[in-house]
């Protein structure tokens, strides 16, 4: 069974979002819940969105200026860090570099890209088979 994802991101970084989702589903070693392709005209976006915290067992966190200015990324963020399901299963990714990170995600492994999608994709990938999908 694949881990069950939740990325967190600004909405300003929503093609990189968009091209994660698409490398994690299609490695088969998570299953990936992004927003702007789960949801239809008339949904309830906040319900939606919770629910699928809820199903989640790791967050990835996209780390750039308008994510960490962000108020529901904050809020995403101290969920996983103080939910013992996503304990050792919060991955930040440095996209672009920012002065403003929470000192709490400093102190976990952040992956930091760069334009090279391929090595980002294999980073992400390597580090999700790192993770034990829980019982």
């Amino acid at each position: 069974m694949p881990n069950s994802v939740f990325i967190s991101y600004a909405q300003q970084d929503a093609d990189i979002a968009r091209q994660l989702t698409r490398a994690l589903n299609d490695s088969g070693i998570a299953d990936v819940f992004f927003d702007k392709a789960a949801l239809r005209p008339g949904s309830n976006w906040h319900l939606e969105v919770a629910n699928a915290l809820e199903r989640a067992n790791v967050m990835v966190v996209l780390v750039s200026p308008e994510s960490m200015a962000s108020e529901w990324v904050r809020q995403e963020i101290n969920l996983a860090l103080t939910s013992p399901r996503f304990e050792g299963r919060v991955v930040p990714i440095e996209i672009r570099p920012t002065h403003t990170m929470p000192w709490i995600l400093e102190q976990l492994q952040i992956l930091h890209f760069d334009k090279d999608a391929e090595t980002n994709r294999r980073q992400l990938v390597d580090r999700m088979h790192k993770l034990k999908t829980p019982a």
